[in-house]
């Protein structure tokens, strides 16, 4: 008497020599094969011609430099994330104490560095208190 794994791997063997399975496993082959390609070249373009947040092209658009301002803005970000604030509430008090995405004359975002994190905590710590009741 066969056992269940035997009758299976017959049953598959069976099947993969079937002549329209195999065109229909061929054909999705090539599909995804298409597909991965076409993805490829999508994000090779959108490498080209963009620059991910925090970073700009220099003038003659042949290097990438970091931009201080949004890396120091990502940083907080990170160091918010990791405390345990979500994406969300992150915006919510990037927008609650004015905080913009792009460096403006005058704004030092080191400079309110403190302040920021010091608004995580308290924001945290009002959400895990609203949890608790």
């Amino acid at each position: 008497m066969k056992t269940e794994r035997e009758i299976i791997e017959e049953f598959m063997k069976e099947f993969e020599n079937h002549k329209p399975v195999r065109s229909i496993i061929k054909k999705s082959k090539e599909l995804a094969e298409q597909e991965r390609t076409r993805q490829a070249e999508k994000l090779k373009e959108a490498l080209e011609n963009n620059v991910p947040f925090g970073y700009y092209k220099n003038k003659d658009g042949d290097e990438i430099k970091v931009d201080p301002h949004q890396a120091e803005y990502l940083r907080i970000k990170a160091e918010l994330y990791v405390m345990g604030l979500h994406n969300h509430e992150i915006e919510a008090i990037y927008r609650e104490m004015s905080v913009p995405k792009v460096a403006t004359d005058g704004y030092d975002l080191t400079e309110r560095r403190d302040s920021i994190i010091e608004r995580g905590q308290e924001y945290l710590q009002e959400r895990l208190e609203s949890e608790q009741e």
